[in-house]
């Protein structure tokens, strides 16, 4: 009975190593909207990550971007649409939403 019971119990970590490798190798998923001042869209505007990896996404026609399997790291975040540009910075650990304001 012990021996079944330590078996299970061994069992049952190594699923919870395994799960949890699984999960920290996809990386983050990162959405969010670019918005002005006024609470306007910004739409088609490029958003660039840079840190320890280097990441582009482009919003949508309501302002809304998505990047996923981000690397955890600090990255400084460029929004940009012609010559108007702005940067941020961001802490990404885990699933994360943006809300970016630009003054353009």
């Amino acid at each position: 009975m012990k021996f079944r019971l330590l078996r299970s119990t061994g069992l049952f970590v190594f699923a919870l190593v395994v799960l949890a490798q699984i999960s920290w190798a996809q990386g983050a998923t990162i959405s969010g909207s670019v918005k002005d001042k006024q609470n306007n869209p910004k739409s088609y505007v490029s958003v660039i990550f840079e840190g320890p990896q280097r990441y582009v996404a482009m919003t949508d026609g309501e302002g809304r971007f998505r990047v996923g399997n981000v690397q955890n790291g600090t990255y400084s975040v460029t929004v940009r649409q012609g010559d108007n540009v702005q940067k941020f910075s961001s802490r990404i650990e885990g699933q994360r939403e943006l809300n970016l304001v630009v003054t353009w």
